[in-house]
């Protein structure tokens, strides 16, 4: 199993931005929750780096 690094969640997080910006009149409820986490984890790590 390869390990998750910041770098590969900055990647998703720009994937998920992308999707709901271009489908603003989808609710994405999923995806908005997981912007939230993977940009409290990645800000995590650069406070304690």
């Amino acid at each position: 199993m390869e390990e998750v690094t910041n770098e590969d969640r900055r990647r998703e997080i720009r994937t998920l931005v992308e999707r709901i910006e271009a489908h603003p009149e989808r609710d994405m409820k999923e995806e908005r929750e997981r912007l939230r986490v993977l940009r409290k984890i990645v800000e995590g790590d650069q406070d304690a780096g």
